[in-house]
């Protein structure tokens, strides 16, 4: 049987945190857009709903990553250090 090709099934594993190298807080803002339980995220009336990003767009974890100019592969990959850079360039770590 072969596993699916979807980007986040490589990043659905145990352990891939840990084999993340970098600050706490850039662990944490990984951890948090994989899982999707990001800073931004509120429920109001039993709805999920998201506070806005810089361009004026519900600051849902796809749109950060499409916003920064970054894909869901670097996301599940190994290659956490650049995404984090690009959420700090563009100003939107605080959402995450």
């Amino acid at each position: 049987k072969n596993p699916t090709t979807h980007d986040w099934y490589a990043g659905n594993r145990p352990g891939l945190s840990l084999q993340s190298v970098g600050t706490r807080s850039a662990q944490t803002a990984l951890a948090r857009l994989r899982s999707g339980h990001i800073k931004s995220l509120k429920f109001i009336d039993k709805e999920m709903t998201f506070s806005s990003c810089p361009c004026s767009c519900p600051a849902s974890p796809a749109h950060i990553i499409e916003c920064i100019g970054a894909s869901a592969r670097q996301l599940w990959s190994g290659e956490g250090g650049g995404l984090v850079e690009l959420l700090e360039r563009h100003g939107v770590t605080d959402l995450v």
